[in-house]
């Protein structure tokens, strides 16, 4: 008798998971006579998970947080007989599908618990702009996390904040390097790098975000030459993504 296809079923153990989870998938493979014996192996786009012995037909593989492809990822499972199935069952596939989401970045409401640097970029790697005090921007929860707003109208922005704007105080301090950037940005325009980040760590979710910004107004008020003080406002020149933790 000719060996056949057998049966294989994928069932991952939840049907929707957010990226940084595991998941846990159990495989089953059944035939019309004996229980097929041998290995299965996972894939999912680019990943392929290393083989898993069958016990009585079935096994469980999990699946590293991160691996799989956001949106609708087929799994798919591929069933080799070993030397005792071989003459009854011939390599067969089976596939499942996960939603997987982009975990939701969470945020206060406001600029509260985040600072902020200024680095202008003159061609060869970043100068953090020094005096800085204080980045006001109003930033909201559904400006700066990275979860796909595109079922909510205005809110269809996919990497974080476009076209935000926020003013910043800092002193001035004549013949430092990162000055002399400063107002060349503030001459010419040229966008700077704009970092937020946590003062102080509020759990795995808060994050670091990094965009660019330029500045489209500015008052000096500062009353002595080496040490002046200057109000700058600032307006997004791109969105901002996640810093890599």
């Amino acid at each position: 008798m000719a060996a056949i296809a057998p049966t294989v079923t994928v069932t991952p153990a939840q049907s929707s998971i957010v990226n940084t989870q595991t998941l846990q998938v159990t495989i089953a493979v059944a035939g019309s006579g004996a229980t097929p014996a041998g290995t299965v192996q996972l894939a999912s786009s680019s990943y392929t998970s290393s083989a898993v012995t069958l016990a009585s037909g079935v096994a469980t593989v999990t699946l590293p947080a991160g691996v799989l492809a956001t949106g609708s990822a087929t799994l798919t499972a591929t069933y080799t007989p070993d030397t005792a199935s071989t003459a009854a069952y011939t390599t067969a596939t089976g596939t499942a599908t996960v939603t997987v989401s982009v975990v939701s970045v969470s945020l206060p409401q406001k600029l509260q618990g985040y600072k902020a640097q200024l680095a202008y970029n003159p061609g060869s790697g970043n100068v953090l702009i020094a005096g800085l005090k204080d980045v006001d921007g109003g930033f909201t929860v559904e400006e700066l996390d990275a979860t796909d707003h595109s079922n909510n109208g205005w809110k269809s922005r996919l990497a974080g904040l476009n076209d935000f704007s926020g003013s910043a105080t800092l002193d001035f301090i004549a013949g430092d390097t990162s000055q002399q950037y400063l107002l060349n940005a503030v001459l010419n325009h040229t966008a700077l790098t704009l970092t937020l980040y946590p003062v102080v760590s509020a759990g795995s979710t808060v994050q670091s975000f990094v965009g660019s910004a330029i500045i489209t107004d500015w008052k000096w008020n500062g009353k002595t030459t080496d040490l002046q003080g200057v109000q700058i406002t600032l307006k997004g020149n791109g969105p901002f993504s996640v810093v890599a933790q």
